[in-house]
């Protein structure tokens, strides 16, 4: 599979410049020639970036999310401020789909913001058409993911899913799920916003600016202090559970909202308004 790579001269970067200067790369081997052969290269023609826009079939909208005012109320606050967010409540709740509908209430990426985030997928061989469309990346890891998936690593070096949710959000859903090593090893990146890996032939950086969204079970049956079912947990198992919730990563969490489940009578009524559509 050919890959792409685009070269954006200094100038680009520089004060009143408008970026027209891109060239693209279909092969590496194109450089052979060093900076002279540049000018042997098709330059590719500006356009206007696409205005964000979430229509289509996989659009995303709040008013998808039948109840749960509280919840949105306080991820508006959150996108206000970059804030991290702790979503806690039961299964099927609707916490997933709170958390996949918080980019598109943040303002669209800026052309350096975009440029970064290019360059974080390209190395790591990642589509870019929605950051081309001014979207924000949203990247949501498995729990089972390893420190190296999530900050980076492998032979050779990739950025890992913090870096690829650079100037995005990332989603870490059943957080207490998660292996201790690898939410400790967010601590560092979270204040500098970058992540620095060593390793012998030498230092590696990847910028790693995101807002963190997480969620959780309140136990392990995910139905303590449920009023429709009955928890069937140990408090000993409870509290254990809890703990890994917490610590030095949930601290750096400003806003923690519980998450209801949403009253039945409001989804009955909700879908009814659908069909009669």
């Amino acid at each position: 599979m050919a890959a792409w790579a685009i070269v954006t001269s200094t100038a680009a970067f520089l004060p009143g410049s408008h970026g027209d200067n891109n060239l693209g790369l279909s092969s590496l081997a194109q450089l052979r020639g060093g900076l002279g052969g540049l000018d042997r290269l098709r330059t590719q023609p500006s356009a206007t970036r696409p205005e964000c826009s979430w229509t289509g079939p996989s659009a995303l909208d709040y008013a998808d999310v039948v109840d749960q005012e509280l919840t949105k109320k306080a991820l508006v606050i959150a996108a206000a401020g970059g804030h991290g967010v702790l979503m806690v409540g039961p299964p099927g709740a609707g916490k997933t789909m709170l958390a996949k509908r918080l980019p598109t209430i943040l303002p669209p990426l800026a052309d350096d913001e975009a440029a970064e985030a290019m360059l974080v997928h390209s190395v790591a061989g990642q589509p870019i058409d929605d950051l081309l469309a001014a979207r924000r990346p949203f990247r949501a890891p498995h729990h089972s993911v390893s420190v190296g998936g999530l900050v980076g690593g492998g032979r050779p070096v990739m950025p890992g899913e913090i870096s690829l949710a650079h100037r995005g959000v990332l989603f870490l859903d059943e957080l207490p799920e998660f292996q201790t090593s690898a939410l400790q090893a967010l601590r560092q990146p979270i204040e500098e916003h970058e992540v620095r890996i060593v390793r012998v032939d030498g230092s590696y950086m990847f910028p790693c600016d995101f807002q963190l969204v997480a969620a959780a079970n309140p136990c392990p049956c995910g139905h303590f202090g449920d009023p429709d079912k009955t928890c069937t947990c140990p408090e000993s198992r409870v509290v254990a559970y809890q703990a890994r919730m917490g610590g030095p990563l949930v601290d750096r969490i400003d806003v923690v909202t519980d998450v209801p489940r949403p009253e039945t009578s409001k989804v009955i009524q909700e879908g009814g308004h659908e069909l009669r559509r």
